[in-house]
């Protein structure tokens, strides 16, 4: 048996696929893969859900599996044990269905085409305020 030689392999940047989930992660130049769990973890089959412990700043191109078409546009957020929701970026376009993102150090993360997060107008936050007083 042939022993595989990886010294001039990229070892900052992966193609994986794990649990049915195809996607790619580009560690920024100063880490390297040795040093993380590069698993994405999926975690439902409604929105595209996964778990991971990539550091911040690191590029994640994710296949959606289909689900969405090109050209559609969605959200993604990471989440907490407690539920409460961070938007990463909105808006983002899926190309031959892949988006491109890079994550903020949180593990749990949801990409959806719901928006997750209520956003109060101007009007509702002084309106809250005025009925605090």
């Amino acid at each position: 048996m042939t022993e595989l030689d990886i010294s001039n392999f990229d070892t900052r940047n992966v193609v994986n696929m794990y649990n049915g989930l195809l996607y790619q992660v580009k560690l920024p130049t100063d880490m390297e893969i040795k040093d993380y769990n590069l698993k994405l973890n999926k975690q439902s089959s409604g929105d595209i859900t996964y778990e991971t412990n990539l550091p911040t700043n690191t590029e994640l191109t994710v296949y959606l599996e289909e689900k969405y078409e090109s050209g559609s546009s969605v959200q993604v957020y990471s989440y907490n044990e407690g539920g409460k929701y961070n938007l990463i970026t909105a808006g983002l376009e899926v190309k031959d269905g892949y988006i491109t993102f890079l994550t903020n150090g949180d593990t749990n993360y949801i990409i959806t085409t719901r928006d997750l997060i209520k956003i109060d107008s101007n009007a509702d936050r002084i309106i809250s305020l005025v009925k605090a007083v």
